[in-house]
């Protein structure tokens, strides 16, 4: 079973990244101990009539703080099932998460303009203080940083714990009654 590995939970939200097509935002965090990252789940609300389905991935953070590299993990939902709150995005495979490293929840791909988008939300000035929200305008080529932090959570496995997706046994993972193909 999946459990609260990090988050940020400012009390309250007062501010909000309009995610569609080109933009996209970011937030970096860093780990506490070694686990297989399951979800993220980060607040969100609609604005007008945004299409297609938004995309979460898990991606290196370089030197200079910001995101970097391809996706490591990536999972999605329909825009259509997004509702005001925090969502949640399921990774389509595990990611093996390393402690003591910055990594960036990427979040972006709905269709949209200036009038329909998904709002991450967030609070200015950020709180969190091991990451920060990027965003950027060119589909996450590149990044700018911001003295601001998303609400998010990140939930994962434990080492040692039986888990199996889509019928296939994770390596390092503890095999699960009734796999006879494990060790």
């Amino acid at each position: 079973m999946s459990a609260l590995r990090e988050e940020y939970a400012p009390p309250s939200t007062n501010f909000s990244t309009a995610v569609r097509e080109n933009i996209y935002g970011a937030q970096s965090f860093l780990t506490t101990s070694i686990y297989y990252l399951t979800s993220f789940k980060v607040r969100m609300a609609k604005s007008g009539t945004p299409g297609g389905n938004f995309i979460g991935s898990i991606r290196a953070v370089g030197g200079d703080g910001k995101v970097t590299g391809p996706d490591l993990a990536s999972g999605s939902i329909p825009v259509s099932g997004i509702i005001t709150g925090l969502n949640e995005i399921t990774m389509e495979t595990p990611l093996l998460i390393t402690n003591d490293t910055l990594y960036a929840l990427v979040f972006g791909g709905p269709s949209g303009d200036s009038n329909n988008y998904v709002g991450v939300r967030g609070f200015n000035p950020g709180g969190y203080g091991n990451g920060r929200a990027q965003v950027s305008t060119d589909y996450g080529a590149t990044w700018t940083l911001y003295a601001t932090d998303y609400e998010f959570q990140v939930w994962g496995e434990g080492l040692g714990q039986p888990y199996i997706i889509r019928g296939q046994h994770i390596p390092g993972m503890r095999t699960c009654a009734g796999n006879t193909g494990g060790n």
